[in-house]
């Protein structure tokens, strides 16, 4: 399983991802964050907060919620559609294509 995962504003990165994304075999997801440069993965974003604090909202957020859920899909077999199929404003590219779901409970 891969999950990719960028931010409109990570031009460095993010435009290189959609053809890795098409040449990866399932299961696969690819999301882009609205409004998140490259930094929005480092430590940048808890200077002055918690780390409880920083996860509660806004992209870190999205970040922690997409990515436990992909994983806890793919490796725990657990269902986890309630996240990976809904709709969520604050992303600009959300794509999940599982194919290939393992079948372990």
């Amino acid at each position: 399983p891969v999950m990719l995962q960028g931010g409109t504003l990570d031009w460095g990165i993010t435009p290189f991802l959609p053809p890795v994304y098409k040449k990866l075999t399932c299961p696969k997801s690819y999301v882009v964050l609205k409004n998140e440069n490259h930094f929005g993965w480092t430590n940048l974003a808890a200077i002055g907060k918690s780390t409880t604090e920083v996860v509660a909202e806004g992209n870190p957020e999205l970040i922690v919620r997409y990515t436990i859920a992909f994983f806890d899909q793919q490796l725990l077999g657990k269902d986890r559609a309630d996240v990976l199929k809904a709709k969520e404003p604050r992303l600009d590219v959300w794509k999940y294509d599982a194919a290939q779901v393992s079948s372990k409970k």
